[in-house]
């Protein structure tokens, strides 16, 4: 009989307790959202203590990963999406002035308008302040107006030693000495001792450029000559022969028409600091790199 009178005692307590426990949950009601906000918030508090209950466990070793559902991570989701966000705002950073430069860049048929078969297809106009070099093509008429090429470059940390006025180019070399005792890769001659060349070198070692150097395209640096990055400065010894017309001249306030480019800098912890990036050897690690990521 004692046991008995226990059970129903242990009953009417669960049932006490079950009632309380109905009356806390939020009615149904479809004429306001009050009832409805508060039911998943009710909903939420129970899935958050859950969640932290299922932690704690975890933290203790009582449940493995393997005990409960993984939800797929969302971490490459993220991260896609981040770089899209990042594309997207560099593309609105855009001014209508470089839309313009870039549209007509990869619009532009230029085989149709320059005479590539001229014996001097191209000029070479350097605006010594904003240190940046554009290409001019000749047009079927004879006239050099037609914005070809951009190039980031440097000239004389002294301004003076990178003189205004109009010269042409007399000589190349694929490597040649520099006064103060460095190297440099093909150096095309066009005012005496200023030519255009590459960032210097400390050997005729192409993995032994100077890469502070580099770092500083698009600023004066340089002791007169005009240095480019390899590509632009190999672009010129190809396709520029003896007798190209070279302008040097001022514009703080426009680089040029196709704009200027920033060069990105060089990580002073790369281990391939000592090769230019641009640099088209099949030595080059820079390349291999590009290359497997393709």
């Amino acid at each position: 009989m004692k046991r008995l009178n226990a059970m129903y005692i242990v009953i009417a307590a669960v049932l006490f307790v079950l009632s309380i426990a109905l009356t806390k949950l939020p009615a149904y009601n479809t004429t306001g959202s009050e009832e409805i906000n508060a039911s998943s918030e009710y909903i939420t508090n129970i899935a958050d203590i859950g969640l932290s209950e299922l932690e704690s466990d975890e933290e203790s070793g009582n449940i493995s990963g393997d005990d409960i559902k993984q939800e797929p991570s969302t971490d490459d989701n993220n991260s896609e999406t981040e770089t899209m966000e990042t594309e997207t705002e560099t593309e609105s950073q855009l001014t209508e002035e470089e839309e313009s430069i870039r549209d007509y860049l990869e619009n532009t048929d230029f085989s149709e308008i320059i005479d590539f078969n001229a014996q001097k297809p191209f000029e070479i106009k350097v605006n010594r302040v904003c240190n940046c070099v554009t290409i001019y093509g000749i047009n079927k008429d004879g006239d050099y107006d037609i914005p070809y090429k951009t190039m980031t470059c440097s000239t004389g940390l002294y301004k003076e030693n990178t003189p205004l006025g109009t010269y042409y180019i007399s000589d190349k070399y694929d490597w040649r000495m520099m006064i103060d005792g460095s190297f440099a890769q093909y150096a095309v001659r066009f005012n005496g001792g200023v030519m255009f060349h590459s960032i210097p070198y400390y050997s005729m070692n192409k993995g032994d450029m100077e890469w502070e150097e580099y770092n500083k395209l698009g600023e004066n640096a340089s002791l007169g000559c005009v240095r480019l990055q390899i590509e632009d400065v190999k672009w010129i010894f190809d396709n520029c022969p003896i007798g190209t017309k070279v302008y040097v001249y001022d514009d703080e306030e426009n680089p040029g028409p196709l704009g200027k480019n920033i060069v990105k800098k060089i990580d002073s912890n790369n281990p391939f600091k000592g090769w230019d990036p641009t640099d088209p050897d099949e030595n080059n690690p820079w390349n291999k790199v590009k290359t497997s990521n393709n």
